[in-house]
């Protein structure tokens, strides 16, 4: 489960029923935030994993570095730093 995710309108407007709690399907939008306790591999797993079960898109956010890496099915990544 990332540490921030987001379903588009559209998705749920295609459900037969909004989910209570927790959307139980793949996000549109996943976001982890980096932790101290967090590896390179693990945050590699995670976003090989959204990305085969469909996410379009994945943030991963480093507080330290002020900075978001923004990966794009199939594209490359992009960084975006703050000034």
């Amino acid at each position: 489960m990332p540490d921030i995710s987001f379903v588009s309108k559209d998705r749920l407007l295609g459900l037969k029923r909004l989910p209570k709690g927790y959307f139980k399907g793949t996000p549109d939008l996943a976001a982890e935030v980096i932790s101290p306790n967090n590896t390179f591999e693990e945050l590699h797993q995670k976003i090989v994993e959204y990305f085969e079960n469909n996410c379009r898109l994945v943030w991963v956010i480093n507080p330290d570095e002020k900075s978001v890496l923004i990966y794009h099915k199939p594209q490359p990544v992009n960084e975006v730093r703050s000034q």
